[in-house]
């Protein structure tokens, strides 16, 4: 019940990060010791939120720069980005998405089930 507990706040303080520089995490009873309740509250920052999924981001960069080199693509021959779900949200995310590419801004979409369809259509048009 506590790492659910955890996990969850942690994607909501994740989500108010996207839109605020600040947030503060609190979870009340989250285990007992010695007959006590014990609670967690956390104050995070954007800042540091961002230091935390950097090397995670630029893995992924990685992942797609060997993806177009596969294709035999340039990112310059991508003209848009659609990202879904996770961490894509954050404000450090667009200009990496979209930093060498001929997408102006990257497309959100919060259904990934739908995102694909979307594309398609996109790419069909």
């Amino acid at each position: 019940m506590a790492k659910s507990a955890c996990v969850a706040g942690g994607r909501g303080a994740k989500q108010r990060l996207s839109f605020e520089a600040y947030t503060r995490l609190a979870e009340e009873f989250l285990v007992e010791q010695d007959g006590l309740p014990l609670h967690l509250t956390v104050d995070l920052e954007r800042r540091d939120y961002e230091q935390l999924i950097g090397p995670l981001l630029h893995k992924t960069v990685q992942c797609v720069d060997a993806a177009l080199a596969d294709a035999k693509l340039h990112a310059q021959d991508i003209d848009k980005i659609i990202l879904v779900g996770g961490s894509s949200r954050t404000p450090l995310i667009p200009p990496l998405a979209g930093g060498t590419t001929r997408a102006s801004r990257p497309t959100w979409k919060s259904i990934p089930s739908c995102a694909w369809r979307w594309g398609r259509r996109s790419r069909a048009a």
